[in-house]
């Protein structure tokens, strides 16, 4: 393959990235990024190992560009969303730690100020 054919794959293969769907589970949405990813990586390595000195089109490289820093900003997008996710977990695992012991004793009978209370007919 050419240089060009293979940047245009590459290309493609950013408009994949680009185009994913982040409504998704965040397992399906990591799997298809890392797999996307990989095959860009090993385009670029294809392009490197060829010794093509013809310099590439001015608008080609400039459209390259903007597309990479699209797929930055989309790839900010789904570490931000992973972090809220963890954050969510973090939450409701520390709630639920909190309701646990909320039924262990009955020598705090001071107002519960979490929202949950003892009962104290069991």
């Amino acid at each position: 393959m050419t240089k060009l054919e293979l940047l245009e794959e590459f290309e493609s293969v950013t408009d994949q990235l680009i185009a994913l769907d982040l409504s998704q589970s965040s397992d399906l949405l990591i799997n298809e990024v890392e797999k996307l990813l990989e095959k860009r990586e090993q385009i670029i390595e294809q392009v490197n190992a060829l010794n093509d000195p013809r310099p590439m089109d001015k608008s080609f490289q400039l459209r390259l560009i903007e597309k990479n820093n699209q797929l930055g900003t989309i790839l900010e997008e789904i570490k931000l969303g992973l972090e809220v996710n963890m954050s969510d977990v973090k939450k409701e695992k520390a709630l639920s730690s909190i309701k646990k012991k909320a039924t262990r004793g009955y020598m705090n009978v001071e107002r519960q100020m979490d929202g949950y209370f003892i009962d104290k007919k069991k």
